[in-house]
């Protein structure tokens, strides 16, 4: 509900781990449902997903830890999911990539300065 009624903007922050994790999934899902403006980070450890992965995802969970989270218990389904990371990793989805070059606040800038124009 929080992405639904606070969120004007959802930037996904991509690690090698991200879109395993239910409940960022579930907020990607969530932002694409309410027609909320997405934006994505890419780090230096993010590994770009395949068609395969996508598809594997829309018919087992693929490598979504649902251990302890079970997203069909709030109404998403792996098809919603594998259809939003989709539209998440679509050519025109607004994204920056991270250089290895910047820091802390330096990071933080070129984020700001990549997604927002600031």
């Amino acid at each position: 509900d929080t992405v639904r009624s606070r969120v004007r903007h959802l930037v996904v922050y991509l690690t090698r781990d991200t879109l395993r994790r239910p409940w960022c999934a579930g907020e990607i899902v969530a932002a694409f449902a309410a027609d909320i403006k997405v934006s994505t980070v890419k780090c230096l450890s993010w590994v770009e997903y395949t068609g395969h992965d996508l598809q594997a995802i829309a018919e087992t969970g693929g490598d979504i830890d649902l251990s302890g989270c079970n997203l069909t218990d709030y109404g998403i389904s792996m098809e919603e999911v594998a259809a939003a990371f989709r539209k998440l990793l679509a050519p025109g989805i607004q994204s920056c990539s991270l250089s290895g070059q910047s820091h802390g606040t330096a990071r933080f800038d070129q984020v700001v300065k990549s997604i927002l124009g600031k």
